[in-house]
């Protein structure tokens, strides 16, 4: 009865959510974001580097942003070194801070927006934020939208010329970021039947504040009304998630604050829930499962009513995964059977469903 009480949350849980988790959760990232927009390039666009990030409504058309704009970034010697879906900024812990890192490695300075929306297109440039969000409220940035992209990387390009130029060797063809980046702690493809006695920490996503000294700025409405669009759908999830644990029969504590990973040690929380967002090909490769050469798709255990149901997912599709990680021991513990899925509702019921069969 208990784990029909389970699956039966969970289904709901999927259903309702299903809509919102079609469309990217970032998409709308910089109109939640306060920037001060000004009417000049930013002086040193043709003299340092740039990473471009790319919005579409899919990953293909998103490419296809950087295919047009790139031969004129490079005439007019903007060095984009690569370029991202804006997802893959926020892929998950395991990915954004050394995506991250990496950034700051490269010495990159400028992040420049390629939008595709329903009306055209819309570019925007603004200042690498150095604290793990990649854009910053306040800081300073350019845009433009036009019915064309060409229109506007033109525009860019006849206002290039008065910039001190010192990038010369920019690249003819857009490259695109690839992540190698692997974990680097301990990996079991199984859960620990500690999970039965040990508290599992959840996180929760935390609603997003605009600090108050933007209130008297320009379009601070407008930024606010998106940021409260934003946060109701935060709360709304977050409260079936935890709908979704209500009949779950193992310790377990929804995080609802910012913990560093000390703060939760000292709180005797040493298991914690976590996922990450990409595709499987990447995923696999980051939690370093074992290759499987000519292989494209992978057989997902979906559950459902108590029964495990094979789907196949193509490698290259986004999906999303959920591990639990052992915090003192830098442990991550995968699960016997591969549960990553489209949404992430349908991964979370996969996950807490084979996680109770594991550890029973």
């Amino acid at each position: 009865m208990r784990k029909t009480k389970i699956v039966f949350s969970l289904l709901i849980l999927i259903s309702s959510l299903h809509t919102i988790l079609a469309q990217s959760e970032y998409a709308n990232i910089l109109d939640r974001t306060y920037l001060e927009y000004v009417d000049r390039l930013p002086t040193n666009l043709t003299s340092e580097k740039s990473i471009g990030v790319l919005i579409a409504d899919t990953r293909d058309q998103a490419e296809q942003l950087a295919i047009t704009a790139h031969p004129t970034f490079a005439k007019a010697g903007v060095d984009v070194v690569s370029y991202y879906h804006v997802d893959d900024l926020f892929a998950g812990k395991i990915l954004s801070k050394p995506l991250a890192d990496e950034f700051m490695k490269r010495e990159i300075i400028q992040l420049i927006f390629l939008i595709k929306k329903s009306t055209g297109y819309r570019v925007v440039i603004t200042p690498f934020a150095k604290n793990g969000d990649f854009v910053k409220h306040g800081k300073k940035a350019w845009q433009m939208e036009s019915n064309q992209l060409s229109d506007i990387v033109d525009q860019l390009y006849r206002m290039s010329v008065s910039l001190e130029r010192r990038n010369f060797l920019v690249s003819d063809a857009p490259e695109f970021g690839r992540f190698g980046h692997k974990v680097a702690g301990r990996r079991y493809e199984a859960y620990k039947p500690d999970l039965k006695t040990e508290k599992l920490a959840i996180p929760l996503e935390l609603a997003i504040t605009l600090p108050e000294e933007f209130q008297s700025k320009p379009g601070y409405e407008v930024v606010q009304n998106a940021i409260a669009e934003h946060n109701q759908q935060l709360a709304e999830r977050n409260q079936q998630i935890k709908n979704a644990f209500v009949n779950y029969p193992y310790p377990h504590v929804f995080i609802e604050e910012v913990l560093t990973e000390k703060q939760l040690r000292d709180k005797g929380y040493y298991y914690v829930l976590d996922n990450v967002h990409i595709t499987s090909n990447v995923i696999r490769n980051v939690l370093k499962y074992e290759k499987k050469q000519g292989v494209t798709d992978y057989i997902v255990v979906r559950m459902n009513e108590g029964k495990g149901e094979v789907v196949r997912i193509n490698g290259d599709a986004p999906v999303y995964k959920f591990y639990v990680r052992n915090i003192p021991s830098d442990t991550y513990y995968l699960g016997a059977k591969w549960d990553a899925d489209l949404t992430l509702l349908s991964s979370l019921n996969n996950h807490v469903q084979l996680l109770i069969s594991e550890i029973r």
